[in-house]
């Protein structure tokens, strides 16, 4: 008999650390015993082991003797198990009961609260790895169109990473525009353009001022927006949002960089 465990058990049954101790003294003792008697191996104050035998005979796990002076006995484990999973069922019980009612006063007296509409999400999203999948599942989602800006210090990085997400959407026929800054060595991004030149509904300008925006347009319904251009590639936290007035200010933006934009010949690129 491990005390320590089986006392354990008790309390999750529902009694009280000196119920415990009570029941568990007089279930080693296992004859009738005075009061007294039961204080001594139950290690708890004698003024108290009265109260206590008297808490578990009310329980029904306890039984007094008529004898003078009065002993107590308790009941067999199995049946002291049965007698508090029984108590312990009507408490949850109850219980429930009390939480359902709960609720529904508060339904009652609260006002309805209507959930989001769906299409008016705003999520900011701060990980690295988490920025660059959102972006792989975008475009292998894409079905009409995908108008991005990227700094030119990124462009690359970006165009390596969702290489083989940019070419299956070209390959369904997704129209790709891509506006960065005019570069210093064009040779830097030949290689993406080699590999995506043949596609006709690829296209990319470049505009010969500072861009101020990172942003990736999905389709017309889903915009990514970096929150610092000048950090580097997939660094800076960025707002993710299907809001369809954010995506229209977005799409809006962009077609007036593209119309500033210089449209260059592939084969200026292409070496």
């Amino acid at each position: 008999m491990n005390f320590v465990d089986d006392a354990q058990t008790l309390l999750h049954l529902g009694l009280t650390a000196s119920q415990a101790k009570v029941y568990l003294a007089l279930l080693r003792l296992a004859t009738d015993n005075k009061g007294t008697t039961i204080a001594k191996f139950a290690d708890v104050p004698r003024q108290d082991v009265y109260r206590l035998l008297a808490e578990l005979q009310q329980i029904g796990i306890v039984q007094k003797t008529l004898a003078r002076p009065a002993t107590f006995r308790c009941v067999p484990p199995e049946e002291t198990v049965s007698i508090l999973l029984e108590r312990r069922i009507s408490d949850f019980s109850q219980l429930k009961k009390e939480a359902d009612k709960f609720v529904k006063n508060i339904k009652l007296t609260s006002p309805e609260q209507l959930p989001l509409p769906e299409n008016d999400q705003f999520i900011l999203i701060s990980e690295r790895e988490a920025l660059t999948c959102r972006a792989r599942e975008a475009i292998e989602n894409l079905k009409v169109s995908l108008n991005d800006i990227t700094p030119s210090n990124e462009l690359v990085p970006w165009l390596t990473v969702l290489s083989k997400s940019v070419e299956g959407a070209l390959s369904r026929g997704v129209k790709i525009r891509w506006i960065t800054e005019e570069p210093a060595d064009s040779s830097s991004i030949s290689k993406f353009l080699q590999t995506h030149s043949e596609y006709r509904n690829f296209d990319i300008r470049f505009v010969s001022s500072p861009l101020r925006a990172k942003i990736g347009i999905f389709d017309g319904k889903e915009v990514i927006l970096g929150i610092n251009t000048s950090s580097g590639f997939a660094l800076s936290p960025a707002l993710w949002s299907n809001n369809p007035s954010f995506a229209t200010i977005a799409e809006s933006y962009f077609e007036g960089c593209w119309k500033r934009g210089r449209d260059p010949k592939m084969g200026e690129l292409i070496r």
